[in-house]
């Protein structure tokens, strides 16, 4: 729907999801190390975004079930968590560090 009221139909598509892997991140909110359980065992980039876009932190590490990752020197504040394989992002989760 526009501003003055007009609208228009668009065409209906179909969008398949499927998660590969369950995963979890915690705590939440965290203070010192972030935990990243996830039945993953390989090679994946670690990427931590701030808010406006920058990404803080990057590294590419081999998962084996659990991943703890030390944040203790990012300022408090709201971050994005994403892990990639070679295709796509398969997390991205908000976490908080107070």
């Amino acid at each position: 729907m526009d501003f003055d009221g007009n609208f228009e139909y668009s065409n209906v598509i179909s969008v398949r999801y499927e998660q590969e892997q369950k995963m979890a991140i915690y705590p939440n909110p965290v203070s010192d190390k972030l935990i990243i359980d996830t039945a993953l065992n390989k090679e994946v980039k670690i990427r931590i975004v701030a808010t406006n876009g920058q990404i803080i932190y990057e590294s590419v590490k081999n998962i084996d079930n659990q991943l703890n990752i030390d944040i203790s020197a990012l300022n408090n504040g709201m971050y994005y968590l994403q892990l990639m394989n070679e295709e796509s992002i398969i997390l991205n989760e908000i976490f908080i560090k107070k």
